[in-house]
């Protein structure tokens, strides 16, 4: 871990983390995630990490990363409704994700999981069959 910069006028930290931080960070963040399971900053952060060292080591978010993402923020008020999740958990339990992005429910769901940024070019292909 390298801190780049520290800012109290912004009240800011620009931190850079390597894959073997992020890593660290995840299975420490995992260890607490049945203690702290009800606070909400904590299950954000732990599905931000996953999402970062998942993107970090491999370039992409597989399924079952993508599946621990929604468990966690299944539990934050707002993010997920049961039904969502159980139609965005149907098409991971396939392992059916090209399809799953013709579906325009499921990639609402997904943008509400992951934001909703320019995708890759194989997503951006999904999603237009």
């Amino acid at each position: 871990m390298n801190i780049e910069n520290i800012s109290k006028e912004k009240g800011e930290v620009l931190v850079r983390l390597s894959k073997d931080d992020l890593v660290g960070i995840c299975n420490a963040l995992y260890r607490q995630t049945e203690e702290q399971k009800n606070k909400e900053n904590i299950m954000q952060l732990y599905s931000d990490m996953m999402m970062a060292r998942d993107l970090c080591q491999y370039g992409h978010i597989d399924d079952f990363c993508l599946q621990n993402i929604v468990k966690c923020r299944s539990g934050i008020k707002g993010v997920l409704s049961a039904t969502d999740i159980q139609s965005f958990n149907a098409y991971l339990e396939d392992n059916n994700i090209p399809d799953a992005f013709k579906n325009s429910d499921w990639v609402r769901i997904y943008k509400r999981i992951v934001g909703d940024f320019r995708c890759s070019d194989t997503l951006a292909e999904w999603m237009k069959e």
